[in-house]
């Protein structure tokens, strides 16, 4: 059974619409003008900032993936429902960042989240590349290898670099886990280019 497309990206837009202003009234005020007070607030402006790229590059890459198509299958929205729910996740260790200073348990779990985020919408791929082989962005070769299981071994294996260094500097790993999701998900901006070139 095939559903109308536009209230799946009706429904799909407004959500994110609504995890991003959660994540922007978890930014902490400043109480007094000191360097601890502007340390707190501009640390969660660079967690806010980075947090709001992902979630905006994932949202472009799901644009490519469903704009252009007129239905859906109850498979397809019930992997859509599970893309929309990794993103979820992605204000709770937000605010969990934010309010701990220098602990990587948080740091490594909101890269772990942004995996299962690429995962899921891969999910999502997978099902559209399905129901739709003639669909315009599947014919694209380099946005295919995008949504490729070497994409995420990548991820993976830079996660557990990442994590080893952890047990040596803390600090500057706890970095990398923050910059490191956004990075990944920035390369599709470079094949989103490619697109629009094609088309």
């Amino acid at each position: 059974m095939k559903f109308n497309i536009d209230r799946v990206k009706g429904f799909s837009d407004g959500f994110i619409a609504i995890i991003i202003t959660l994540m922007i009234l978890e930014i902490p005020i400043p109480n007094a003008i000191n360097q601890t007070e502007l340390f707190i607030f501009f640390k969660a402006l660079f967690i806010y900032g980075t947090s709001f790229m992902i979630i905006a590059i994932q949202q472009k890459r799901h644009h490519y993936l469903i704009d252009d198509l007129t239905s859906i299958s109850n498979t397809g929205i019930c992997k859509n429902m599970l893309w929309l729910l990794s993103l979820s996740f992605i204000p709770i260790f937000m605010k969990w960042l934010i309010d701990s200073t220098f602990n990587i348990v948080p740091a490594f779990g909101y890269s772990v989240v942004c995996l299962i985020n690429d995962f899921s919408i891969r999910f999502l791929f997978l099902q559209i590349l399905k129901e739709n082989p003639e669909h315009q962005i599947i014919q694209i070769t380099q946005y295919r290898e995008q949504f490729s299981l070497k994409h995420i071994f990548i991820f993976i294996c830079i996660l557990c670099i990442i994590s080893v260094i952890a047990l040596i500097y803390p600090r500057i790993a706890m970095i990398c886990f923050i910059i490191f999701p956004t990075i990944m998900s920035s390369k599709q901006c470079l094949t989103d280019k490619e697109h629009e070139k094609r088309i």
